[in-house]
Formats: structure tokens, sequence, C-alpha cells
């Protein structure tokens, strides 16, 4: 933000997010606690269950300068599984606890992420 001096606050336009930093963010324990964390909160839909679906799904998002979520969606919308399975997943992103966020010569910034989630019926 800049102030302008009459009093009036000009707040300036958020930078593309980056796709790589000097340093990544990272979830609280790292990729492990990731899985973990995607894996004890998604919530197989019933109908999709009942289908048997099962496949991947890649979520992409974007962890802001603060670790905090945002812009969550589909990677490739043209590729989704149905019955319920994205909507699901782009949830329980979408609810993430804050992350540590990345960084550039000790500057925090926005970077853009991609997870994975295979979904299995076992």
């Amino acid at each position: 933000m800049n102030n302008t001096g009459t009093g009036a606050t000009i707040i300036e336009q958020s930078e593309e997010p980056a796709l790589f930093v000097s340093e990544m963010p990272e979830f609280a324990g790292g990729e492990s606690a990731l899985m973990a964390y995607i894996s004890s909160h998604y919530t197989y839909p019933a109908p999709a269950r009942e289908a048997g679906v099962s496949g991947m799904i890649y979520i992409n998002f974007v962890i802001e300068k603060d670790g905090s979520i945002s812009q969550v969606g589909l990677a490739d919308p043209n590729r989704k599984i149905g019955l319920g399975c994205d909507e699901e997943a782009i949830r329980v992103i979408s609810n993430m606890p804050h992350w540590k966020p990345g960084k550039q010569n000790g500057i925090a910034k926005r970077v853009q992420f991609t997870v994975p989630i295979k979904l299995s019926l076992l």
C-alpha cells in the first residue's frame, strides 16, 4: 500500500503467483503431513463410492504471502472425475490451514501449487 500524503491509500495489484521461488511454501510437517491432512479430511461422495469411481484429481491453488490459500480449482477442468469427487477435493484444499509462505530473496511471494489427489476404493 502506498500513502499518497492526501489521506488516500492506493492498494497495489497483487503480482502474478510464481511457480518456483528460492524457498518454496511448506505445509506444516511437510509433504507427508499434507497427504495425511487430505486423506483425513476428504470424504468420498456416496454416489462416487457406489459407482466405484477412482482416479486422480489435480488441484491448483495459490499460497499467499501470509500462507493462506486462494484461487483453488481444478488444474484441468476438462478432466473431471465427477459425482462430487472434484468438488470435495476443492473443499478440502480450500479449508487447509495456513502454510509457511514461499520466499524469494527473503521476501514473501505468492506461489502457485498443484496437488494430486489419488482416489481409489480398496
